[in-house]
């Protein structure tokens, strides 16, 4: 068995887009929970979220690529990115297709869904996006960092509700743990502050949600 390292970390969060600035708000610690705002919340039960409101994908990404990229995909690409510029990685050729890719979401592009829906059912569209399928399916994040990166080892989707992040980190260390020389990127990424994803969290038939929640309309950060 091989010994398994953490060699670099990339970070897009409700309590910050950098490394320094996420583990300072583990440790203070501070929470990422405040009033929405990237949203309309007027017909929500609940107007809070750890949402990640202040990253612009246009500081990023090309215009082009922008329209082949649902936001979680966007958070997936940037933190891999991060990663290896903390890991001090060359991916050269050979690295590459020694490179997995094994990434943890449970919900897809919801902000894909939404807008098609919106279109289709709202204002009676015969037409959607035609990137909706490639842009919400759930594998989007992993594909498109093993493509922004160029790697061309093995990638898969874990999908395990709200344990897909903790579940792809365990498959990436058995995976490098038995594999001789093989590296792996292992990711958790999720946006579900989408006003569907919202309205189902929220819905009136869901009482325990309902009580956990709506208290913290007023004060977030004790949610």
């Amino acid at each position: 068995m091989n010994r398994v390292v953490i060699t670099g970390i990339g970070v897009v969060s409700p309590v910050g887009n950098a490394l320094d600035q996420f583990w300072s708000a583990l440790v203070e610690p501070r929470s990422g929970i405040r009033p929405l705002n990237t949203v309309p919340t007027e017909r929500l039960s609940t107007r809070v979220a750890a949402q990640v409101d202040d990253f612009d994908p246009a500081n990023y990404f090309e215009p082009k690529y922008l329209g082949l990229l649902d936001r979680f995909s966007q958070f997936a690409v940037h933190a891999a990115r991060a990663a290896v510029r903390d890991a001090g990685v060359e991916i050269s050729e050979e690295i590459a297709l020694e490179t997995a890719a094994i990434i943890g979401n449970a919900a897809g592009g919801q902000n894909s869904v939404d807008d098609s829906y919106f279109k289709f059912y709202a204002q009676n569209s015969s037409r959607v996006h035609p990137l909706t399928i490639p842009r919400w399916m759930v594998n989007a994040a992993g594909s498109q960092v093993s493509i922004d990166l160029g790697l061309k080892g093995p990638a898969w989707t874990v999908a395990s509700a709200c344990a897909s992040g903790t579940h792809a980190i365990g498959q990436a260390f058995h995976l490098v743990r038995s594999t001789a020389g093989l590296l792996a990127f292992s990711l958790s990424a999720s946006f579900c502050t989408s006003c569907s994803s919202l309205a189902c969290g929220t819905a009136k038939l869901h009482s325990p949600m309902r009580t956990a929640s709506l208290p913290s309309n007023a004060s977030p950060r004790h949610a």
